[in-house]
């Protein structure tokens, strides 16, 4: 998977903590899902942090060292899912 290629996806991925990643390439923004049941907008995330954690060993591991509190986010309430994606 090549970072520069994608514009966006969407990946359920196999992870304690996070269901599913929406990756907006155009945009650089990445929403992560958790399995908790909430939803949050990282912005200004660079493609290849996006292929980087899928081929990670552990998604949750790397999202936590390298995205949760490096990029800037928002919470997504429940309908801006939706829009957003």
């Amino acid at each position: 998977m090549n970072g520069k290629n994608i514009i966006s996806a969407t990946v359920e991925v196999k992870s304690k903590n996070i269901d599913r990643l929406v990756y907006d390439g155009k945009n650089q923004t990445l929403m992560v899902d958790f399995k908790s049941g909430g939803s949050y907008l990282y912005f200004d995330v660079p493609p290849c942090h996006f292929v980087v954690m899928l081929e990670a060993e552990s998604v949750g591991a790397y999202f936590a060292r390298n995205i949760k509190n490096v990029y800037q986010h928002e919470k997504v309430e429940v309908g801006e899912e939706k829009e957003s994606a």
